[in-house]
């Protein structure tokens, strides 16, 4: 094909050899009338273009679906089998089904159970936070129980621990057999002391003679109602702590932490009156073996 056929072919012009030069503003311009002419021109399929002057004639003629347009489920290809739920929402109005009236307090709810006190435990009753976001329950009697942080707070678990308040334990079992005497130690443990040989080192005797014992003065006393807890106190019979370090025996008061005397410790304090009568034996004995040289002195004398 030979240049300016397809220009001939579309109804163009052409500039022929022969024509002169000074008529090459002419062509140019018709040339620009031919692209403006084409530019506005519909172009057909067949050319490539439309066949048409506006987006929906042409999606019509190209044959393609409106801009705005909708499809039926069964158009549809690909789609799963199931289709998993997502969390969602959907406000009141959406609810289809719904009474047209339901409870909005809790008066209202039929068949509801009792509610208790929020500052009183009651058998068989839901129970209620109180001001404080606490949960009140009744002291556990069986196992399974409710009970409260602070009845918790005053047991002790099986690995032990430890109680800050006052200790109270008016159930204990009555002991016949293979029991043992219990003390508090300084740091507040309680337990046993060892007394076996074993258990001691530096062991050495410990000599108390009858003044020991005698320097001991038993006493009654009524303990003071600030430390009795009333005016009540019944009356008692003891020693009093301070006497007992006048008369060298300090070994035997319970001292505070501040150092001041408590307690005594009266179940050891028998060991005061065993070094008391191991004393009076060891004077009986001086005294027998005296009277026995008497005796012989005597009867030198030839009197019998």
């Amino acid at each position: 094909m030979a240049i300016g056929d397809d220009a001939i072919a579309a109804g163009m012009a052409i500039v022929a050899g022969t024509a002169q030069a000074n008529t090459i503003d002419t062509e140019i311009n018709r040339s620009r009338d031919y692209i403006a002419q084409r530019t506005s021109a519909v172009t057909p399929i067949t050319k490539g273009g439309t066949g048409a002057t506006t987006a929906a004639a042409a999606r019509t003629n190209l044959g393609c679906a409106a801009a705005s347009h909708a499809h039926t489920w069964s158009q549809i290809t690909g789609i799963p089998a199931t289709f998993a739920p997502s969390s969602h929402t959907h406000p009141w109005d959406q609810v289809t089904g719904k009474p047209s009236t339901y409870p909005t307090t809790w008066a209202q709810v039929s068949g509801r159970p009792e509610l208790a006190s929020a500052d009183l435990a009651k058998p068989n009753a839901v129970p209620v936070y109180n001001g404080n976001n606490q949960l009140t329950t009744a002291t556990p009697s069986l196992g399974g129980h409710a009970a409260s942080k602070a009845y918790c707070d005053q047991k002790l678990g099986a690995g032990g621990g430890t109680i800050t308040g006052t200790l109270y334990m008016p159930h204990l079992a009555v002991v016949t057999s293979s029991y043992r005497a219990m003390y508090q130690n300084g740091d507040g443990r309680v337990g046993v002391t060892p007394s076996a040989r074993r258990y001691k080192k530096d062991i050495k005797p410990k000599a108390y003679t009858l003044s020991d014992a005698i320097a001991l003065e038993v006493v009654n006393y009524r303990l003071r109602a600030d430390v009795f807890g009333s005016a009540d106190a019944p009356l008692e019979v003891g020693v009093i702590a301070e006497q007992l370090i006048d008369a060298g025996l300090s070994e035997y008061v319970v001292f505070g932490g501040d150092g001041q005397p408590e307690s005594v410790a009266y179940e050891r304090l028998a060991l005061v009156a065993l070094g008391a009568l191991r004393d009076v034996a060891a004077q009986l004995t001086a005294h027998e073996e005296r009277l026995a040289t008497i005796e012989e002195l005597l009867i030198g004398l030839g009197h019998s």
